[in-house]
């Protein structure tokens, strides 16, 4: 709250307590200056988190539906949009491309390669050199926001490697069919993710206890 950013907002009109909207100024001047505070460390790779989503980020739904969102969607459309109207088009068993539906997924997916494209100027002004990566959500979660993978890879690192972080899935041992399906949404997604792309393994942690990371 003492930060001021916009809260992203889900598309029940519920108000994230904790993830900004990437469309915030604010935002995205807090994230250049925290990378660019990193990238003085000289790392080879520096990472952009999964949690850079709409997803997952402390309330029941998925955004954003922001003022800031609205606006957008509004300036693009031509006329004011509204959430109800949007989810109209959105929440259907066989959804079509109307021009608010391609609208609102357009904005979605400008304000993170927006956001990338913040971030690379920011760490390449300290150290041309360092690649960024970008560690992923899943193919289902990437189709669901509208993005387009190799786009948002090469609004990260233009003309370079492009580091690829496939996730999602089984985090535990209890259920052994999860490998199964982790395997084949990773596969999913090096395929997707396009030509020129060096994926790394995720390795995590999972269930979290204390001091479990501490020396």
């Amino acid at each position: 709250e003492k930060l001021g950013f916009q809260p992203m907002v889900d598309h029940l009109g519920n108000e994230s307590a904790g993830t900004p909207c990437p469309l915030d100024p604010a935002f995205r001047e807090y994230s250049a200056s925290l990378y660019a505070h990193m990238a003085q460390v000289g790392p080879s790779v520096l990472w952009i988190d999964d949690d850079v989503r709409y997803a997952g980020h402390g309330t029941p739904g998925t955004g954003c539906f922001c003022p800031l969102h609205m606006e957008r969607v509004s300036d693009r459309l031509g006329l004011p949009a509204r959430r109800d109207s949007i989810l109209a088009e959105i929440l259907v068993e066989e959804p079509v491309p109307t021009p608010e539906r391609l609208a609102w997924h357009t904005v979605n997916f400008e304000a993170m390669t927006e956001l990338f494209d913040t971030i690379r100027e920011a760490v390449h002004a300290v150290d041309a050199d360092i690649e960024l990566g970008l560690m992923t959500i899943g193919h289902l979660g990437h189709a669901a926001e509208g993005r387009d993978t190799p786009e948002l890879l090469d609004a990260m690192a233009p003309g370079r490697i492009r580091w690829f972080r496939p996730g999602a899935g089984h985090w535990t041992d209890e259920r052994p069919l999860g490998v199964v399906t982790k395997s084949e949404d990773a596969f999913r997604q090096i395929v997707l993710a396009g030509d020129n792309v060096r994926a790394a393994s995720e390795v995590e942690n999972y269930p979290y206890s204390r001091a479990l990371k501490s020396l």
